[in-house]
């Protein structure tokens, strides 16, 4: 029993102070308390791109601060893109990192697909032991896990590498030991998220996590900007997404169909190779432009009132009425509205999921 107790403590030690050697994931997810501070710190208005693979690999940062020019006024854009995540990572990330009213003034979140569903997965362990572990145990526990054993689950990850990192260290193993495992792994990975989510007509799809993340943007006056990234096929975008937005706040850049882009500009079906990254953040950054130089200091910021309150609900420059068949988005002759399941018919790749 000793024995077992030591082992456990030493394997405890070795992954507390040293993950980071188990992927360069996670040397990213522990710079983004610096990245918030940074951000705070700076004059001006201050943006934060927060997504997953689909940011790390398809919006240039650097290009898109180049097209973020508004005269006397500074732009600061930084960010953040940790593998795998979907809305609840992004609104547990943005709760504990960008607290106050004065710690951000854009939130801009590159999607794909479903990665806005209360469908998606939850990442319990990473949230506990990365995205605010015990400051986030009530919220957790009340509205996001309903079994007991996930409930437990995530209170021993709160305290314990040794369950937090068990899915890194059995992808570490697997790695080494198995050829071309976290290529054949993200393969299977999209076909089984693909299958999970379907089609947007299957089947209506729900927000709330979205909403929570909504307000508290209101809340601490942030305006927040949803990017429907390109990927190798067309995808619909579900029709209740308009009503998310319209209630709490928000705008949604419908960049599927970037007409600039072709088959030869994504890696994978998924994700943007660095060219086709560069072409798509010039066209981001010159879209995020209109808003952000429009909302610089002598525009009203959004109030952070209650539900019933209409401009609390919509920051400047976002339209309060949405058509009924499309959203306020970035467009392109190749698309035109965002009907439930709508597919269009001049897809360059097949079918891809992203993470």
């Amino acid at each position: 029993m000793m024995t077992v107790v030591a082992v456990a403590a030493a394997c405890e030690l070795a992954l507390r102070f040293g993950s980071e050697r188990l992927s360069s994931d996670i040397t990213h997810i522990r710079s983004i308390p610096a990245v918030a501070a940074a951000l705070k710190a700076r004059d001006g208005e201050r943006l934060l791109v927060l997504g997953n693979s689909l940011t790390r690999e398809g919006v240039d940062i650097e290009t898109v601060r180049r097209e973020l020019e508004c005269g006397s006024t500074r732009v600061s854009a930084e960010s953040v893109h940790p593998d795998d995540l979907a809305i609840l990572d992004w609104y547990y990330i943005f709760r504990n990192n960008f607290r106050g009213e004065n710690a951000l003034d854009w939130l801009v979140i590159p999607f794909a697909r479903g990665q806005l569903y209360d469908s998606n997965p939850i990442h319990a362990e990473r949230i506990a032991a990365y995205f605010g572990g015990w400051a986030n145990a009530a919220e957790m526990l009340r509205f996001d896990l309903a079994s007991l054993d996930d409930r437990i689950g995530y209170l021993l990850a709160c305290a314990l590498h040794l369950f937090s990192e068990s899915d890194r260290v059995r992808v570490r193993v697997l790695s080494a030991v198995v050829p071309d495992y976290r290529q054949t792994a993200r393969r299977l990975n999209a076909a089984v998220q693909r299958e999970r989510l379907g089609p947007v007509t299957a089947r209506r799809q729900s927000y709330a996590r979205l909403a929570r993340l909504l307000r508290l943007c209101r809340q601490r006056n942030v305006r927040v900007a949803l990017v429907a990234m390109p990927q190798g096929e067309v995808y619909g975008l579900d029709r209740g997404l308009q009503a998310v937005l319209a209630q709490n706040g928000g705008e949604l850049l419908d960049m599927r169909n970037t007409k600039e882009l072709s088959a030869a500009d994504f890696a994978d079906g998924m994700h943007l190779t660095p060219s086709g990254a560069r072409v798509f953040s010039r066209i981001l950054g010159g879209e995020l432009r209109k808003r952000v130089c429009e909302s610089a200091p002598g525009v009203e910021k959004p109030a952070a009132g209650g539900p019933g309150d209409a401009a609390a609900r919509t920051p400047a420059g976002i339209s309060e009425a949405l058509p009924e068949h499309g959203i306020p988005a970035y467009e392109t002759s190749r698309s035109r509205d965002l009907e439930d399941g709508q597919q269009h018919g001049n897809s360059t790749l097949g079918n891809a999921c992203a993470s």
